[in-house]
């Protein structure tokens, strides 16, 4: 291997901040649940902490990049309207079954 590093496309060097995001949750997560069962977390109010954990992971999963779109690079005029928003990935909120889901539900 050469001496100069593999570099990586920009949706993988995505996942890559997504999947270390996620892992920092996970211990957040699993901190917090541990502060909120102890003595010094009476004060804490656990339902509103619980939730935005919870929101936050689901942006976060909703976002993580999913499928190449596709028609990314055959028009760049489709980076205004399209579901990629330029980046050329379908976040997971926008795939279903394998298939990139319209805006109206239909896939293609």
């Amino acid at each position: 291997m050469d001496n100069e590093e593999e570099k990586l496309s920009p949706a993988d060097e995505a996942m890559v901040d997504f999947d270390s995001v996620n892992n920092t949750y996970a211990l957040l997560s699993l901190q917090v649940r541990r502060l909120l069962k102890s003595e010094f977390g009476k004060h804490l109010h656990k339902d509103s902490i619980m939730s935005c954990l919870h929101n936050f992971k689901n942006e976060l999963m909703w976002g993580y990049p999913s499928m190449a779109c596709p028609h990314a690079f055959a028009n760049k005029k489709h980076e205004d309207t399209c579901q990629c928003k330029g980046t050329g990935f379908l976040p997971r909120s926008q795939v279903k079954d394998g298939k990139r889901v319209a805006t109206n539900g239909s896939s293609s």
